[in-house]
């Protein structure tokens, strides 16, 4: 990987860290939709794969641990304000634990390949750039399918993050609710 390539992960690594610093607003399409678009792409792809049970178990078990550990720093912050829909507006600053979860879980899931699948060391750079990039540009999750164990580990942990939050925190309950349907009468 060449200088250049290498300073750009470097400054990706550090705007997922300050951004984990931060106080952001919930949004439902990066806490809930992505969590369970990963959720969707890791079923589909073990319903293709039929994965080692013990690689499974632990992908799932390091997925709801990694998801907890992320929550144990956020602090909520209320601005008083809503959205269009009436939801109020909360931010959350995830904290340092979110950001070592956030490691945790790539560190995690390239283990697994390399223990399940023989994936090589040298292929550790290109997998993290990767996995930066898609904190960054969240849409490229959707179009950028790897390993099922990345996808296990984040959408697990996503979904453990945001529900134990929920239960912390009504205000975070209230910010992500559905909006009742408005039926309409002819």
């Amino acid at each position: 990987m060449n200088l250049f390539l290498m300073l750009l992960l470097l400054l990706g690594i550090w705007r997922v860290g300050r951004g984990s610093m931060r106080y952001e607003a919930v949004k439902r399409i990066y806490d809930v939709l992505l969590p369970l678009y990963a959720l969707v792409v890791f079923l589909l792809a073990i319903n293709n794969e039929s994965p080692n049970p013990v690689e499974l178990a632990l992908a799932v078990i390091a997925g709801a641990i990694l998801g907890w550990i992320q929550t144990l720093t956020a602090q909520i912050q209320s601005t008083h304000q809503h959205d269009r829909h009436n939801r109020p507006v909360v931010k959350v600053r995830r904290g340092w634990a979110y950001l070592l979860g956030w490691v945790a879980i790539f560190l995690v899931g390239f283990a697994l390949e390399m223990v399940f699948h023989g994936e090589s060391f040298h292929e550790f750079i290109p997998a993290l750039a990767k996995e930066v990039k898609e904190e960054l540009f969240h849409f490229t999750k959707l179009t950028d399918h790897g390993a099922w164990t990345i996808y296990a580990l984040s959408g697990i942990s996503g979904l453990v993050y945001v529900n134990v939050l929920r239960l912390r925190y009504p205000e975070i309950k209230a910010a992500l609710r559905d909006q009742p349907r408005q039926r309409r009468h002819n």
